[in-house]
């Protein structure tokens, strides 16, 4: 029940934006902005940095 390399290759580099939006962009105090024009770039309604600074769409 392994995913294709292709799909577990999308869901990484997926995981890794979420978490540089909020990681890198907290120290300048704009960590939630960042991820929420990130969801909105995604199409959803906007998003926050959970506390383990992982964006949540």
């Amino acid at each position: 029940d392994e995913l294709p390399e292709e799909t577990y290759q999308a869901a990484v580099e997926n995981y890794r934006r979420k978490r540089a939006t909020c990681d890198l962009l907290s120290g300048f105090g704009v960590g939630d902005s960042a991820c929420a024009a990130h969801c909105i770039a995604r199409r959803n309604r906007g998003g926050y940095c959970n506390a383990k600074t992982v964006c949540v769409c």
